[in-house]
């Protein structure tokens, strides 16, 4: 077997497990085969047995390779020592068995090293090519999209950024082109050991922190980094301007199923009324991330959005049918209508069949010396917007500033809070 270089040499005897006829093995060679056996035992665990050396571990390799190989040649010794002895006494049997597997070990762990090593000098103009931290994000994020299509690559990117991130492989994919051109044709599989890197994290995926040190990902990251950005794009999170957070209100209605009680920013029923606005508003927002990388937009960017929308409006529908009004008997005309004309200049096509006082009183605010403050009074609206299949009630208000003398200033108009609850129309 041809030693690779660094590592140490067999002892002369190591190996040599002679079946030397007619010496049984006598107390003296029992207890220097529990002695060397001891000594094998002690050895580090065999991390390459079931893989591969890769080329930035073949430091680390060889003196891994070394300690066993010294432990070997120890425990030969040691059981050299006692005099002959017969390799296929069955006393013997522990001490033989775990040297016959060490000297395997150690001889398959040498070929890796030494192919490790052959394939370092293959991939170093790669692995150059690949320096730097900028080049190093960019592959964890595409590799993580063609690991998981789905993952979030961008997040906490601008689009510009995001594109010159994926522009900065193109110097490893000319580097893989010249040096390793079949590493670009086959995708290769995820490291199975990390080999004590630090894992990298992109969105919800975990990698290995090691993949970096891997030149066949270099090159097929490197040389697919336009379809994996392409793909990338389509998970990338906008918001339409005038619409929230959708992912989070949707999913929370999404979510609760029956149980929803149907509130929520009027927004949402803005989107389950009429989606095309808001559409329209996320297409405006994600074609700066498709310019950016000089791609066209396709036709329909947010397909599972879309699905998703229809399931929001078939909730709307449901919640409004559990929810019916309660109304209290208390009306106030003048507030009331003047919170339908505040109303109406949110919704000019809206119509108002029920509306209410949440009480008959006025509620003061006082200062600590007991001087009023200002008074209000809140109540109901509910409303149906065009032709929507449910009703929603949203609470008003009305807001006088004392002025003293006992008189209060009153507002400019009523005031119409932000929360909405579909309810069914009366």
């Amino acid at each position: 077997m041809q030693v690779v270089k660094g590592i140490v040499a067999f002892s002369c005897s190591a190996g040599l497990l002679w079946a030397v006829s007619g010496h049984a093995a006598d107390r003296s060679h029992l207890n220097r085969c529990s002695d060397a056996a001891r000594e094998l035992s002690g050895a580090t665990s065999r991390v390459y047995k079931d893989r591969d050396v890769e080329p930035g571990e073949v430091e680390d390799a060889i003196s891994h390779i070394n300690q066993h190989t010294d432990r070997y040649n120890r425990a030969q010794r040691m059981l050299d020592s006692a005099g002959p002895w017969d390799a296929k006494d069955r006393d013997l049997a522990e001490c033989v068995e775990l040297l016959h597997r060490t000297r395997d070990y150690i001889e398959s762990t040498q070929k890796k090293i030494k192919a490790a090593q052959e394939a370092g000098t293959q991939q170093a103009p790669v692995l150059e090519a690949a320096k730097g931290e900028s080049k190093r994000q960019a592959l964890f994020l595409l590799a993580a999209v063609h690991v998981e299509p789905t993952t979030r690559a961008f997040e906490n990117l601008s689009a510009a950024e995001a594109k010159s991130l994926v522009d900065s492989l193109a110097p490893v994919d000319a580097a893989c082109q010249k040096a390793m051109p079949q590493a670009t044709k086959t995708p290769p599989p995820l490291p199975s050991g990390n080999a004590g890197s630090n894992e990298r994290r992109v969105g919800q995926l975990t990698l290995p922190g090691n993949l970096s040190d891997r030149a066949a990902w270099w090159c097929w990251i490197a040389s697919h980094r336009s379809q994996l950005a392409t793909r990338a794009l389509g998970n990338v999170y906008v918001v339409a301007e005038s619409f929230g957070n959708h992912e989070l209100a949707f999913s929370e209605i999404l979510k609760a199923g029956d149980s929803w009680n149907g509130s929520a920013t009027p927004w949402v029923f803005e989107v389950a009324r009429d989606d095309k606005p808001f559409f329209a508003g996320l297409k405006k927002a994600i074609s700066a991330w498709y310019t950016a990388f000089g791609l066209p937009m396709p036709e329909q960017p947010f397909p599972g959005l879309q699905v998703e929308v229809g399931k929001v409006r078939e909730a709307v529908i449901a919640a409004a049918a559990r929810n019916p009004i309660e109304p209290t008997k208390q009306h106030d005309k003048a507030l009331e209508g003047a919170a339908k004309t505040a109303l109406g200049k949110i919704y000019p096509k809206v119509a108002v069949p029920a509306a209410w006082m949440d009480d008959a009183a006025w509620t003061i605010e006082q200062n600590a010396l007991g001087v009023p403050l200002r008074r209000f009074r809140s109540g109901q609206l509910v409303y149906r917007v065009a032709s929507d299949p449910w009703c929603l009630q949203r609470t008003f208000n009305w807001v006088e500033t004392h002025k003293g003398g006992g008189k209060y200033q009153p507002p400019g108009g009523a005031g119409i809070l932000s929360g909405t609850r579909a309810v069914k129309c009366p």
